[in-house]
């Protein structure tokens, strides 16, 4: 607004310390993924780290009540996701689903996938 030169980036280097634990310590029993961010996040907060596996019903036992898994092929992931729901093996599916500014937070129960009578949306129209 001044006719100044606009802030292009912001470069933040050295000095900080790394906080005692981090904030979601107690909401996940494991992470599973195929990423060093994730895998440093979960050593760093002291939950047990595993690479995704090609069967994801070894995850989904009652020791792990909370597994944070990173969706590496959504088509295929989604598949291996929804026998284990129709099974009850899984009793709250929880998505995070990000997409250029926004966050589209998607809860479903195994009785979700049973409610036929809803149409389907794009998901664009889900905002």
């Amino acid at each position: 607004a001044k006719g100044e030169m606009a802030v292009n980036s912001i470069w933040l280097s050295g000095g900080g310390q790394m906080p005692q634990s981090a904030a979601f310590k107690n909401d996940a029993d494991l992470v599973v993924a195929h990423s060093a961010f994730y895998e440093g996040l979960a050593k760093w907060s002291g939950i047990q780290y595993q690479s995704v596996p090609a069967d994801l019903n070894g995850l989904l036992s009652d020791e792990n009540q909370h597994v944070r898994l990173q969706l590496t092929d959504v088509q295929n992931s989604f598949e291996l996701l929804l026998t284990p729901l129709k099974n009850r093996t899984i009793k709250q599916l929880t998505l995070n689903l990000g997409f250029y500014e926004k966050c589209l937070v998607a809860e479903i129960t195994p009785l979700d996938i049973y409610k036929f009578w809803r149409s389907n949306k794009p998901i664009l129209n889900l905002t």
